[in-house]
């Protein structure tokens, strides 16, 4: 009964709320380094942090849940492109373990 979204906007944040509609957890910084632009996807993964794309900043995030810190990105912020460290708007991100699976899909990798 937990729910993760994605609130595509700018400031974009992301949020986790009951079934009821109470907000259990939030990251929604509205400037700086933190601040998400049109974020369209977030999933937690299964060392409890939680992944997002930032679309209009063009870099895959992971969030670091407990202290509401971006702990790791990929992309140059603010920088599209289709080179080493670039990404044109990412929509979309898998996790692939070591082994060759998707643990956050686990039904269909």
């Amino acid at each position: 009964d937990r729910y993760l979204v994605a609130d595509y906007t700018k400031p974009g944040g992301i949020y986790e709320f009951t079934r009821a509609g109470k907000i259990l957890w939030s990251y929604a910084p509205e400037s700086g380094e933190g601040m998400l632009n049109h974020p369209s996807l977030a999933e937690r993964l299964p060392n409890g942090l939680i992944a997002a794309n930032d679309d209009y900043r063009q870099r895959i995030v992971i969030i670091n849940p407990k202290t509401k810190r971006i702990v790791w990105q990929y992309g140059t912020t603010g920088k599209p492109g289709t080179g080493p460290d670039h990404l044109p708007i990412p929509d979309g991100f898998d996790l692939l373990a070591p082994n060759g699976t998707t643990p956050t899909h686990p039904f269909t990798g």
